[in-house]
């Protein structure tokens, strides 16, 4: 959803590129929300605030390649050097350019996306709830005797 307050550049982007949108803020439903997403080539990130990424799992998800900086989590997530740029506006459209390029080549960048599937793959609930079953099992064999033992 969108809030009640955000950068003017937002709304001149979307005057400016209104030909070329396809889909821009909330979409009505999930089932929506998802379709506008397969439909995408990549996902910026320009956060000075994450946790996990969510947004970034849920269009990896969908096939969208990300474009990260490199900073919080992402490198912990994701270990392709091509979805990231250093953090700055240079790097982010010194990077986007790239893809642009190679998109309009033709080059194919279904393996990245696929790299970027895979990795949200890894973070769905069946193969998250495996590794903490495992951890939770590793517990129980191997009790963890004081405070102490945690340092």
């Amino acid at each position: 959803e969108a809030f009640r307050q955000y950068p003017a550049v937002f709304d001149q982007a979307k005057a400016k590129l209104a030909d070329r949108l396809v889909h821009s803020g909330y979409q009505p439903s999930r089932d929506e929300y998802v379709a506008a997403l397969k439909q995408m080539d990549v996902v910026v990130s320009t956060a000075w605030h994450e946790f996990f990424g969510l947004a970034v799992m849920e269009a990896a998800s969908a096939g969208c390649m990300p474009v990260l900086p490199r900073r919080l989590v992402y490198p912990e997530l994701f270990d392709e050097p091509a979805f990231f740029y250093e953090g700055t506006v240079a790097s982010l459209v010194e990077r986007l350019s790239q893809i642009a390029v190679q998109k309009q080549r033709g080059d194919d960048l279904s393996t990245c996306r696929a790299t970027a599937h895979q990795t949200a793959a890894n973070h769905h609930w069946p193969h998250a709830a495996q590794r903490l079953d495992e951890a939770i099992e590793s517990l129980a064999k191997h009790p963890v005797a004081s405070r102490d033992d945690l340092a």
